[in-house]
C-alpha cells in the first residue's frame, strides 16, 4: 500500500529554517547536481542500479598497497560499510564507542579523505552510521543508518537532517533519494530532507519491512522486503511510491531458527536481480523481468550479485561464478586463496574487464573474461595483512580503496595501486653443513625467506601458508608442490649415486607466479674409515717395566678427512682420551703389566671404526722380591 507521510510537513518546515527557504533550497541543489551520479563511485555499488559495475579504470593485473590511514583517524571500530568516490575525495562513515556514566554508547564520524594519499580532508562527528555508504552528489553528502543526513561535501558542516530514520544506504537517481526506513520505503527530496512518498510493504496479514539499499531504474523503484521467514521484490512507481508488482521467494520452514534474508536489488538491461534465503545459510540467485516480474532463472547457492554487460558476478559457495545475464548459465568459477577456502566480504566490483572481490584480509583482482585470479593486495609495511575487510571496494581513478572493520589498530582504509610486477617471496637455500655428503646418508638444507625486506617472523609465518613450495634434488627424483604450512618442514633428501646435484627450491603463489633459488651439494661413495694404530716401540709386548709406548692413529680407505680420534688406553670401554697421538707407559705401578688399547675413528660423514693393540710388560723377579 502508498501511504501519504504528515511528517512530510514537518521535516520541510524544519529544513527551510535550517536552509533559508525550501523552494530556493531546492533550485539551488538541482542547479549544481547536474553531474548526478559522475564520481567515478558516487554512491552504493557505484549507481543507482546497484550494478556495481564502472567504466573507469580500477588498477591492473598486479596490486601494491599504496598507502594507509592512521587508525586514530578514524572512529576506533573503523568502517564496515564500502566507501564512495567522488572527485579524487574518498567518503565514508566509521563507527566510535565512548563510556559515560558507565554505560555503553555509539557515535561515529563522516570523513573526507584525499584518494591520491589518505590525508584527511575533515572529520564531521555524527551518531553511529557504520551501516551506510554515504551518497555524494551536488556539492553535498548523503549519509543513513540513522536520521537522513546531509553534509557539506566540502567542509562537513551539517545542511540538514531528516525526521524520518534511514535503514543501510540511501539511493539517489533523477533528483531524488530513495532509502529503506522504519516505515518501509521512503522518497526525499535532497534539498531539504523532506519526504516525498513513503511505501509501507505491509499487507493485511503480513509486517514486512524494507532493510535493504533500494535500486532505482528508469520510473521504477525496486526494493527487497522481509518477514522472519519470508521474502519479496517490490516494483514501485519512482515518483508516487505505488506498488507495480510484488514477486515472494519460497519461506524458510517454520522450526528453522534462521531468518531470511534478500539482498539489495540489482536491475540492468530490463531484468531485475536479487539473491534470497537463509541468513546464515544457502541462498538463490533469482533473475526476473523488471517489467512484468515474471522469473528467467534461478540458480542455488548463489548471492550478492553484480551485473556487467552481458554477465551476472555473484558470491557462491565455492568462491565467485558468472552466469550468462539472460540464461543464467554459468561461464565460470573461481575459488580463492592457495587451497580454495577463502570467502568473499561484501560485493563484487567490475571495473572495465577486470573484477575485485575482498577476503577477510585481501583484495583480489580477476579476469573478468575467464574467472583467472591474477593477484592480491595485502599489508605488508606494518607488519600484518590486512584484517577484517568488511565490504566491497571503491574503484576509480586506476585504483581501488579497502575499508577494514575491527578494534583501534585492526581498522583503516588501504589505497590499492598497480605494480609492474608481482610480489612474490624472496628465497634462500643452502646445506646445513658443508659436507661431506654421503651416498645413503641424508642430506640436510637450511632456508629462509622474506617478503619485500619484511622479515617480521609473525608476518612472515602467516603469509607463507599462502604460497606453495617444492624441492628439485636434481637426482631425477619426481617432486610436487605442497601447500606451506608453518613453521615449515626439514628439507633433506638421501641420495643413491654419487655426483655434483644442483637442487632448486621454488615457492609458488596461487596465481602461478614462482621465485626460486638453488644450491649445489657434492656427494661422495663415502666407504668409511679403516682404522689403524701403529706404536713405538713397533713390538710392544714383554717391554721393560717403565716403558712409554708411542701410538699413533690413522686411516685407509676413507674417501673423506677424519675428524676425531679417541683412544681406550685402560681398557674400561670409555675412550678418554682424543688426539691422533697418545703415549702410554706399562708396567710402571704392576709386574707383568697388560692391557688393550682400543681406537675409535670416527671421519667427517660420521663413519666409525675401531682398532686395538695389545700392550704388555716382561715379568720382573726383582720387583717381585721388593714387593
Amino acid at each position: 500500500m502508498v501511504r501519504t507521510n504528515r511528517r512530510v510537513f514537518l521535516g520541510a518546515t524544519a529544513a527551510t529554517l535550517a536552509l533559508g527557504g525550501t523552494a530556493a533550497s531546492k533550485q539551488s541543489f538541482e542547479a549544481s547536481s547536474s553531474d548526478a551520479g559522475s564520481g567515478p563511485w558516487p554512491q552504493y555499488q557505484g549507481d543507482a542500479t546497484n550494478t556495481g559495475f564502472t567504466d573507469a579504470e580500477g588498477p591492473g593485473d598486479y596490486l601494491d598497497l599504496d598507502w594507509k590511514m592512521d587508525p586514530d583517524d578514524l572512529g576506533y571500530w573503523g568502517v564496515r560499510s564500502g566507501p564512495v568516490l567522488v572527485n579524487g575525495t574518498l567518503y565514508f562513515a566509521s563507527m566510535e564507542e565512548y563510556y559515560a556514566s558507565d554505560e555503553e554508547h555509539w557515535d561515529g564520524f563522516v570523513h573526507a579523505v584525499d584518494a591520491s594519499d589518505g590525508s584527511q580532508n575533515w572529520r564531521a562527528s555524527v551518531s553511529a552510521r557504520h551501516d551506510s555508504s554515504t551518497v555524494v552528489v551536488g556539492g553535498r553528502v548523503f549519509v543513513g543508518d540513522g536520521a537522513l543526513l546531509a553534509l557539506d561535501a566540502e567542509s562537513g558542516s551539517e545542511l540538514w537532517r531528516s525526521d524520518e530514520k534511514v535503514l543501510y544506504s540511501p539511493t539517489f537517481a533523477d533528483g531524488t533519494l530513495y532509502a529503506a526506513t522504519d516505515s518501509g520505503v521512503a522518497a526525499f527530496d535532497p534539498a531539504d530532507g523532506s519526504v516525498e512518498w513513503t511505501f509501507d510493504p505491509a499487507t493485511e496479514d503480513t509486517d514486512w519491512e524494507a532493510e535493504t539499499t533500494p535500486a532505482v531504474a528508469g520510473d521504477t523503484v525496486y526494493a527487497s522486503i522481509t518477514t522472519r521467514k519470508r521474502g519479496a521484490l517490490c516494483a514501485l512507481a519512482s515518483d508516487t511510491g505505488e506498488e507495480r508488482w510484488r514477486v515472494e521467494f519460497s519461506e524458510l520452514p517454520n522450526d528453522s531458527s534462521d531468518s531470511m534474508y534478500c539482498s539489495p536489488p540489482v536491475v540492468a538491461d530490463g531484468m531485475a536481480y536479487v539473491s534470497a534465503g537463509s541468513e546464515d545459510g544457502e541462498r538463490d540467485l533469482y533473475a526476473f523481468d523488471a517489467e512484468t516480474s515474471d522469473e528467467r532463472w534461478a540458480v542455488s547457492g548463489a548471492l550478492q550479485p553484480t551485473v556487467a554487460g552481458d554477465t551476472v558476478y555473484a558470491v557462491a559457495n565455492s568462491g565467485i561464478s558468472a552466469f550468462d545475464a539472460e540464461t543464467g548459465d554459468e561461464r565460470w568459477t573461481t575459488e580463492l586463496g592457495i587451497n580454495g577456502d577463502l570467502n568473499v566480504r561484501g560485493e563484487l566490483v567490475v571495473a572495465s574487464d577486470r573484477l575485485y572481490a575482498c577476503t577477510h584480509s585481501r583484495l583480489y583482482v580477476i579476469d573478468a573474461e575467464t574467472g583467472e585470479a591474477l593477484d592480491r593486495a595485502s599489508d605488508t609495511r606494518d607488519r600484518q595483512s590486512m584484517t577484517n575487510v568488511s565490504a566491497a571496494p571503491a574503484v576509480g581513478d586506476g585504483d581501488a580503496y579497502v575499508v577494514t572493520y575491527g578494534e583501534n589498530d585492526e581498522s583503516t582504509v588501504y589505497g590499492i595501486t598497480s605494480a609492474d610486477e608481482p610480489d612474490v617471496v624472496n628465497v634462500s637455500l643452502d646445506l646445513e653443513e658443508d659436507g661431506p655428503h654421503c651416498v645413503d646418508k641424508p642430506v640436510a638444507f637450511e632456508y629462509d625467506y622474506e617478503f619485500d625486506g619484511n622479515n617480521y617472523l609473525g608476518y612472515r609465518e602467516d603469509a607463507i601458508t599462502e604460497y606453495e613450495w617444492k624441492v628439485d634434488y636434481g637426482d631425477g627424483e619426481e617432486t610436487a608442490y605442497e601447500v606451506w604450512e608453518s613453521p615449515g618442514p626439514d628439507v633433506e633428501h638421501i641420495y643413491d649415486e654419487p655426483g655434483r646435484y644442483e637442487v632448486e627450491m621454488t615457492f609458488r603463489d596461487e596465481f602461478g607466479n614462482t621465485s626460486a633459488e638453488s644450491t649445489t651439494v657434492e656427494i661422495a661413495e663415502c666407504k668409511g674409515p679403516i682404522a689403524q694404530i701403529e706404536t713405538d716401540p713397533a713390538e710392544p709386548t714383554n717391554l721393560p717395566r717403565g716403558t712409554d709406548v708411542e701410538l699413533t692413529g690413522s686411516v685407509r680407505e676413507s674417501d673423506v678427512d677424519s675428524e676425531t680420534y679417541e683412544w681406550d688406553v685402560d681398557d674400561d670401554g670409555d675412550f678418554e682420551q682424543e688426539g691422533q697421538h697418545v703415549r702410554v707407559t706399562i708396567g710402571e705401578d704392576r709386574n707383568n703389566e697388560k692391557r688393550t688399547i682400543t681406537l675409535r675413528v670416527t671421519d667427517a660423514a660420521g663413519e666409525t671404526d675401531t682398532a686395538s693393540v695389545t700392550v704388555s710388560s716382561e715379568y720382573d723377579e726383582e720387583y717381585e722380591g721388593n714387593c
